[in-house]
This record gives structure tokens, C-alpha cells and sequence, in this order.
């Protein structure tokens, strides 16, 4: 529970918060996700880390815009990885701990790189550039599920939350590429 005042990101927070409380879970996503050993963490030891990406940002909204895919300032990093809540609503059992109220969400998390795509004398791709981004795209997808299903250091209202994960969903849009999973939860609300 957030106590009277406080604020995530900037953003006052409520005793009851339904749609916060999924946004704290994504956020706690994907900071295991993203986690540099050289700044202190809420995760030490943490062994979920993806390869890093140019943006990492939980999306206020179901449909994610791939602003970070072929961007050149992003030094040593690629991509974008995301999380955005797709819905938030009562457990149709209402049932939650001592006086209150469980509900249920669905979120998708995940990741967009650069893809090899043809050039501008119109050549494609060869094999090897092709196969390479189906593997990180691969690699991708299991390490978003490793840190959601897996990975030790989660907080423990991360293990509370039930999450069950869906499906994995790849997608493609010119020279970017990726895919997300979607995933479900459940958790209380008290006022």
C-alpha cells in the first residue's frame, strides 16, 4: 500500500490502486530486465539481464509506437523494451484477503531490434543476417520469459502476483522486429 502523498515516477499514488499496482509490476519487469551491476538495485545478484536496448519504458497505452528501432544515438544499445497494461478489472469472484478486493490484469511485455532488411539498391538480406535476427529475436523472448517466470531475484510482489504467461507474439514492421509476450495476474486491492 502507498502511504498518504507518495508519488511513483512523479505521479500521486492511492491507498486503492488497481492500475498502479500493474504498473509497479512492469516496472519491477523490467528494471530485472535491465539491471547494470554498476548502480546500486533493489536486485543484487541478478543474473536476468537482456542485451541492452536504446528505450525501456512501461507505455501508457495497449498499442506500443517502435520509436527507438533504427535510431542512431543510442550508442551501444538497440531497440526498445516494453510492457504496457492491455486491461485491468475485478476477478469476476471478487474474493480477495481480509476485506479486499481481487482483481485481474493482462499486460504485454516486450522487446523490438533492428532487423536486416534490404538496402537501398534493393539487396536482400542475405541467409545469415536473416537467421541471426530470428535468433536474437529468440534470445529476446526467452529472456523476457526467464525474468518473468524464473528469475530469483524477483520482488516478492512480483511472485505474489500469480502471472501466468500466454502466449508470444512475433512481430515484424520493416527494418524492426521483435514480439511480445502477454501475460495475466491477479492481486489485491485494499482500501
Amino acid at each position: 500500500m502507498a502511504a498518504p502523498g507518495c508519488r511513483l515516477h512523479g505521479v500521486p499514488v492511492s491507498a486503492a490502486r488497481a492500475v498502479v499496482g500493474v504498473l509497479e509490476l512492469l516496472s519491477d519487469l523490467l528494471e530485472i530486465m535491465t539491471h547494470d551491476d554498476s548502480e546500486a538495485s533493489d536486485f543484487p545478484g541478478l543474473d536476468c539481464v537482456l542485451d541492452p536496448f536504446c528505450r525501456v519504458a512501461v507505455y501508457p497505452g495497449p498499442e506500443v509506437p517502435w520509436d527507438s528501432c533504427e535510431v542512431d544515438d543510442c550508442a551501444n544499445s538497440d531497440g526498445q523494451l516494453y510492457a504496457a497494461i492491455q486491461s485491468v478489472a475485478p476477478h469476476p469472484s471478487n474474493t480477495g484477503t481480509a476485506g479486499c478486493e481481487a482483481w485481474v490484469w493482462t499486460a504485454a511485455v516486450g522487446a523490438v531490434r533492428c532487423m536486416a532488411k534490404p538496402t537501398d539498391d534493393m539487396q536482400f538480406p542475405t541467409v545469415e543476417q536473416v537467421q541471426a535476427d530470428a535468433a536474437r529475436q529468440a534470445v529476446d523472448a526467452d529472456g523476457i520469459f526467464n525474468a518473468i517466470r524464473c528469475c530469483a531475484p524477483r520482488v516478492q510482489r512480483l511472485k505474489d502476483a500469480a502471472i501466468v504467461v500466454t502466449t508470444w507474439t512475433p512481430v515484424v514492421d520493416g527494418g524492426c522486429g521483435g514480439g511480445f509476450w502477454t501475460i495475466t495476474g491477479r492481486f489485491d486491492v485494499c482500501c
